[in-house]
């Protein structure tokens, strides 16, 4: 079987909201400020268009993790956690800005936007992160956000 017709939904968790899409094959632009450097993810959860979470992607092990007033909170995600402070706090409240008006007709979503160059990239809606099998910190914190 090629790689077009290969039916993508049911890898890595059963993504039931990929069945059905035509598989199609994107080139996009590289976008990183160094070759070996990834750039900056914001990843924004949002829970009836109101974003709750908000996490900073340094690289592939250093997280900074944001609560929808922009504290840092430290128990959430089984992740390293670094508290960086970089000139990217502007940024992280304009990508809050925007996912509560891309998540509003949802009742939960990941809006992932990229820091580039100074300038920020939209790059998905992600309707379950992980599968929704990524566990929280603590019992407490996962009956809240479910």
């Amino acid at each position: 079987t090629g790689w077009l017709e290969q039916a993508w939904f049911p890898w890595g968790g059963f993504e039931m909201q990929y069945k059905g899409i035509k598989p199609k094959i994107l080139i996009e632009p590289l976008l990183r400020d160094m070759i070996d450097k990834q750039s900056i993810e914001i990843n924004v959860y949002c829970f009836n268009g109101i974003p709750e979470i908000i996490v900073k992607i340094h690289n592939k092990i250093e997280y900074t993790f944001y609560d929808k007033n922009f504290n840092n909170i430290n128990n959430i995600f089984f992740k390293p956690v670094v508290t960086v402070n970089e000139r990217s706090e502007g940024y992280i409240k304009q990508a809050v800005q925007l996912s509560s008006k891309l998540s509003s007709h949802f009742d939960f979503v990941r809006v992932d936007f990229l820091l580039y160059k100074q300038r920020l990239y939209f790059l998905e809606m992600t309707f379950t992160p992980y599968s929704g099998f990524y566990k929280l910190r603590d019992y407490k914190t996962e009956l809240k956000y479910g």
